[in-house]
């Protein structure tokens, strides 16, 4: 059994981890899409949109409950500090919206009932946690890591840089904040 760090929060053991060789990168050329429309910065239909991205990074469904984007298929790009929605995916109704966000996003979970848990690591004592409710339905979670952002300097946190954070993401707006969670934990990601 895991010790207890706090009622709402215990880290499970870490697992071995796996040997791996090195891998070799290149970024994917750039891809466009028309019309794309930026979800809360205006739309931009009809215009070829180059969306370059240089650190996609996680995806998920967004579930049909959600109060935004409800259904569709969704790409965060961590450090461009973009979430990208694809709706009517193989339809000819097929739309990509980009969400601009306030902070670097690893992971985003949405709350389907006001019990359960979210699962998140812990890189700085390489564990994961489990964080209990309550949690509201529809409410969008994320693991915020602004030391993640492009623009990030390389000693971080630091000015304008805070620290790692589970918070909750407008998904009108892009902005996230920092949850009564937040003062628990050291360093969540995905």
């Amino acid at each position: 059994m895991a010790p207890v760090r706090s009622p709402a929060a215990t880290r499970a053991p870490p697992r071995p981890r796996a040997r791996r060789s090195p891998a070799r990168c290149s970024p994917p050329a750039p891809r466009s899409f028309t019309p794309p429309s930026v979800a809360n910065q205006g739309s931009k239909l009809g215009k070829r949109v180059h969306l370059a991205l240089t650190d996609p990074d996680s995806v998920e469904n967004v579930p049909s409950y959600a109060h935004r984007f409800a259904g569709d298929f969704i790409l965060t790009s961590q450090g461009d500090l973009e979430q990208i929605f694809l709706s009517g995916l193989g339809t000819s109704h097929q739309s990509l919206s980009v969400l601009k966000l306030s902070d670097s996003v690893d992971d985003t979970v949405w709350g389907s009932k006001r019990t359960g848990a979210i699962y998140t690591t812990d890189s700085s004592v390489d564990g994961v946690d489990k964080i209990t409710g309550p949690f509201t339905r529809a409410s969008v979670y994320v693991a915020g890591t602004p030391c993640n952002a492009n623009s990030a300097p390389s000693t971080c946190p630091g000015p304008g840089f805070t620290a790692n954070y589970l918070g909750k993401l407008d998904p009108f707006t892009g902005r996230s904040a920092g949850s009564r969670w937040a003062a628990r934990r050291r360093c969540p990601t995905g």
